[in-house]
Order: structure tokens, then sequence, then C-alpha cells
């Protein structure tokens, strides 16, 4: 008996050790599946990645975030057994863009090409590049200016639907790709 009550007792301790773990790691980072075409050609749909949590921002990091937008019917229809699991219709949807403008930064865009502060921004990720030209805009302290890579397929901070990104709705920052 003392021996079943020994192993029941260990069995515990290694159990809230991993439960601890599992909080701590949560914590710092976070898995989220990739859905739609927005940040092609640098992820595509279904890819797993890894989002640092604790990191300071900074032009060029792509990150998920918390948006205004909630999830439709139609958008779990096109998710998969397990992600449905987690997700409910009317919650909101979390989004990844990369961020362009950071806090006091002016943005233009002319014909698709972005001017930062005047200067355009160099952008080798966008395959297929858009036409779309959009006013001054100065991003105010503790909001991010972001863009989907696929500019013809994103709505992202040029739509009213999605705008300024407050940074108390960033989850975290692309770590790594984990599954593609």
């Amino acid at each position: 008996m003392n021996h079943l009550k020994e192993k029941l007792q260990n069995g515990l301790k290694e159990l809230l050790i991993i439960i601890t773990i599992v909080l701590l790691l949560n914590s710092f980072i976070s898995l989220t599946i990739v859905s739609g075409e927005s940040m092609q050609p640098t992820l595509e749909s279904g890819n797993v990645v890894l989002l640092e949590k604790v990191s300071k921002y900074e032009r060029g990091d792509i990150i998920s975030f918390s948006s205004h937008l909630k999830i439709s019917e139609l958008d779990l229809k096109k998710l998969n057994r397990i992600q449905r699991i987690f997700i409910k219709s009317g919650s909101s949807k979390n989004l990844i863009k990369r961020i362009i403008g950071l806090p006091g930064d002016q943005i233009q865009i002319q014909m698709g090409k972005i001017y930062v502060n005047g200067i355009i921004l160099d952008e080798p990720y966008i395959a297929v590049p858009d036409h779309d030209s959009l006013e001054n805009i100065v991003v105010p302290e503790g909001k991010y200016f972001v863009l989907g890579d696929n500019r013809t397929n994103s709505l992202d901070s040029r739509s009213s639907s999605v705008g300024l990104i407050d940074d108390k709705e960033i989850i975290g920052k692309l770590l790594i790709r984990v599954i593609e």
C-alpha cells in the first residue's frame, strides 16, 4: 500500500513539473497555424509557426495579432478538425502580417511603393507588386502599421476594418516556421 502511495505522489510531482514547464513556456512562446494567402510567398496556408511573445518589434517582423474581425461559420469550414476544437464562431480572428510602420513613422504608398519617413522601403519578399496608393499616415505611439506580403490579397492596415495595430493586440512575432 505504501509503495502505491509513493508511486502516486511521485506521479503527481512529475505531472506538476510538466504543467509548470508548459505554463512557463506558454508565457514566452505560442504556436499558430497560418490560414489564408495574405503572407505568400513567405508563409503558406497550413504552415505552423512558433511565435515569441516577449520581444521588441522592429520593421520587417512578422507578427500575429488579435483583430476586431470575427470568425464566421464560413471561416470555420476552412479549418481542419483540430483547429475547429479550439476556435469558435464569433471569436476574434487572429491575423499574421509584416510590420511596415513603427510608432512615430510616416507611411506613404504611391503606386505600390512604400515610403517610410520619405525613404522607399526595399521589399524583396514581395512576389507580385500591387498599385495601391495611400496618403501620408503618421503611426501613433503604441501602434503599428502592418501589411501582408501578398498585397493584392491581404486585409491589413490599409483597410479600416483592420487599421493600425495596438501593441496590446500583438500575440507575438514569428520566431520560426515549424511545419511547412
